[in-house]
């Protein structure tokens, strides 16, 4: 916003305020050719210049920076010369977690009428002042408003929330419910049957070979499992191993966690995260970690990102398929021949005798492929791309636009 404080002075000298009217500034221009007033060189003086800021309604006006623009003259710059006080916001809402540190934190048993969360309510800031003293209302915090799921209770005040059952506590979004438990302190066998339950299953034991659990809350299981069906609306953690003999089908809504898996067939919404190996297994989830084990066989698909010690193993003749989306990722120590990882459209194929080695495979839009690597080479499913091959071992970052790109570079790096 400008204001002239003298017509007769053109656009030598004006007042410029600031979106928010909390600063004020003094423009000189270094212009020619002007019809002098009040002052002998055109200027107008200390006094007149006050007198008309004051006539804006413009208070606490550092005089001082206007007399000393007066002196050294034009600067075309402009100048502080009242500033008031801009409103400040308040806090956001926010939620204080009675059950735990986190809404994630869903180990935490809780009870019927427990506490489970207090809303802390959004606060108003500090008003403000624009430079002619006009107050500027203070800026609200942001409201979040809390429902109750299934098995809690809110308060009419909508701050406090209760829990009506004993279980485990969720979050979705803004909701929090309270998932009912039955907990088996056994395997599940001939003795408990199928387990088919609206809440959190808790298995001391194993699950055999041939047995459901299906629940709308998690799965928690201390034990092995072998050749049956898990499926769950939360997350599936097991604490020990997938024997699947070629017949486990396991599903999560939320993220599964086990040990290690083997001739299973794995899917997850979510992550899926295990400690030692997944061996000859069909997996498919957001994200996959492994971060110190290995992955042989069988048929990976991340969404995102897969992160291994190992994939394939040396002198096996069995392929490991990795699949990834348009801007997924791999990262592993090694990667073992007969491996093939497919990014998009694109295939990269481990066919020589000896692993590469500190891989990172990325894929945004298909136009990264960094290796420090041995021996790769590419091909598009249709045959119709190029073929890289290196023979010796090297670090290479390709960045090409198409395969044929990619092609050129790599014969000039390996002097082909």
């Amino acid at each position: 916003m400008e204001k002239k404080i003298f017509s007769a002075l053109n656009d030598r000298i004006r007042i410029e305020l600031s979106e928010d009217e909390t600063r004020a500034y003094l423009v000189i221009n270094s212009q020619t050719g002007i019809n002098p007033v009040h002052t002998k060189d055109g200027m107008p003086e200390l006094k007149e210049i006050v007198n008309a800021l004051t006539e804006l309604r413009i208070q606490d006006i550092l005089v001082s920076v206007i007399q000393d623009a007066l002196k050294d003259g034009a600067t075309d710059k402009p100048l502080l010369i009242a500033k008031g006080l801009p409103p400040t916001k308040g806090k956001d809402a926010s939620f204080i977690y009675r059950f735990g540190s986190y809404p994630e934190d869903r180990e935490i048993d809780v009870f019927p009428g427990q506490l489970l969360a207090v809303k802390r309510p959004p606060t108003i800031g500090k008003s403000g002042i624009k430079v002619t003293g006009e107050i500027i209302p203070p800026l609200h915090g942001r409201d979040i408003t809390i429902t109750s799921g299934r098995n809690t209770f809110i308060t009419n005040d909508g701050i406090s929330v209760f829990a009506l059952e004993k279980g485990k506590v969720h979050w979705k979004g803004n909701s929090i419910f309270v998932d009912e438990m039955l907990e088996v302190s056994g395997d599940v066998d001939n003795t408990t049957g199928d387990i088919s339950f609206k809440g959190t299953v808790i298995v001391a034991g194993e699950v055999k070979d041939g047995f459901t659990i299906k629940t709308d809350g998690d799965i928690n299981i201390d034990g092995n499992v072998g050749a049956c069906t898990l499926e769950s609306a939360g997350d599936i953690i097991i604490k020990g191993s997938v024997h699947g003999k070629g017949a486990a089908q396991i599903y999560a809504e939320g993220k599964i966690s086990v040990h290690s898996i083997c001739e299973a067939d794995i899917q997850a919404k979510r992550d899926v995260i295990v400690e030692k190996s997944i061996e000859n297994s069909t997996v498919f989830a957001r994200n996959i970690h492994i971060d110190n084990g290995f992955i042989y066989g069988g048929e990976i698909t991340a969404l995102s990102g897969i992160i291994a010690k190992r994939i394939g193993m040396t002198g096996s003749e069995v392929v490991t398929d990795i699949h990834l989306k348009e801007g997924g990722e791999v990262v592993c120590a090694q990667v073992y021949p007969k491996t093939r990882i497919t990014m998009g459209e694109k295939l990269i194929e481990i066919n020589n005798s000896q692993p590469v080695t500190d891989v990172r495979y990325t894929h945004p839009l298909g136009k990264i492929l960094e290796s420090r690597a041995a021996i790769t080479e590419e091909i598009k499913p249709d045959e119709r791309a190029s073929r890289i091959f290196a023979e010796k071992t090297f670090s290479v970052l390709l960045r090409a636009t198409s395969l044929l790109d990619a092609r050129d570079i790599g014969a000039r790096l390996l002097n082909l």
